[in-house]
């Protein structure tokens, strides 16, 4: 067992902070054990984040995975934002760049990530590789005989939790207003935590936990996802086509699936579109069965392990 080093004192964390933002796990035992393994031993060393990235930096064999920007998916949005919150996005925005120009490579999940990245100051080679999910993991669901729609995600993110407020307050009651009978679903991690006053209709299902994903996604005749900002992929839209559930979402919500030009999700520009294409989706089961089945065969020839694995191959051990 290793001793939890003791905490340094308050006033030296902030100066810290202050003048290397993101510097905690680079000095920590972690970061030390980390250098050390990892000089002079490996072909390639895979960062996943940018603060793990931190603790190795100077080394070539780096490779950032940069899977979305912290500190734009905090950005108040229109919304008010306290001087802490300012602080705290104004700092992962120095940690994050600092990584990302630090890093000996840079993997991003989609071209959207790298032009954000250039118009920050952050002019260097970057490598596309999208996610990729197991479909092996992920059985193709049976639809409910009960028109239902949801939003599934960790309501703690914020981009999550504001597209579950734009679907609660915006799409829902325009779907409920037309199709008889239709249920909601929201769910995620601290659903009830962050959601349980948005919730006005007895036709809402608020989910915080359940066993496993299929359990809920089997509850899903179409999935929206409609977040104001929301930088990198978003694993739930992978997982939905996965199992087979349509999706509805905008432009942030698809980030990543222009790596495949036939990413059968149905993109809609605006709340009331979105809207109009549920609608479309509960009135045509034949179509949300081809949705269903195009959707589970774009992420087995595109955002599974073997397509994916090969591009990273080519990112890790590249000259």
């Amino acid at each position: 067992l290793v001793e939890r080093p003791k905490a340094r004192p308050f006033l030296e964390r902030k100066a810290r902070s202050l003048i290397r933002p993101g510097w905690e796990l680079a000095v920590s035992d972690f970061g030390e054990a980390a250098r050390k393994e990892c000089s002079g031993r490996y072909d390639a060393v895979l960062a996943e984040t940018p603060s793990t990235a931190r603790a190795v930096e100077g080394h070539a064999s780096t490779v950032l995975s940069l899977l979305y920007l912290q500190f734009l998916d905090l950005a108040p949005n229109g919304g008010s934002e306290s001087l802490a919150e300012r602080v705290s996005r104004i700092q992962s925005r120095r940690a994050e760049l600092h990584a990302c120009r630090r890093a000996g490579k840079l993997r991003v999940l989609s071209s959207r990530l790298r032009r954000l990245l250039a118009e920050h100051g952050i002019q260097r080679e970057t490598s596309i590789v999208p996610l990729c999910v197991d479909p092996e993991l992920y059985e193709t669901i049976v639809p409910p005989a009960t028109p239902t729609v949801g939003v599934l995600g960790s309501m703690f993110w914020a981009p999550s939790r504001r597209a579950a407020i734009t679907f609660l307050g915006e799409i829902a009651p325009r779907v409920r207003a037309v199709v008889k009978g239709v249920s909601f679903i929201v769910g995620g991690w601290r659903a009830r935590e962050f959601l349980a006053d948005h919730v006005k209709d007895s036709d809402v299902l608020l989910l915080d936990s359940f066993p496993a994903p299929r359990d809920v996604f089997a509850r899903l005749s179409v999935m929206v996802y409609m977040p104001p900002i929301g930088t990198g992929m978003k694993v739930k839209v992978l997982e939905a086509m996965a199992y087979g559930v349509p999706v509805v979402t905008n432009e942030d919500g698809c980030e990543g699936l222009d790596a495949d030009p036939d990413a059968p999700v149905l993109r809609a520009s605006s709340n009331e579109e979105a809207a109009e294409l549920v609608v479309e989706l509960l009135r045509d089961e034949a179509r949300r069965r081809r949705i269903a089945r195009e959707g589970r065969a774009c992420v087995e020839r595109t955002f599974s392990p073997k397509p994916v694995t090969k591009q990273l191959r080519d990112v890790l051990f590249a000259c």
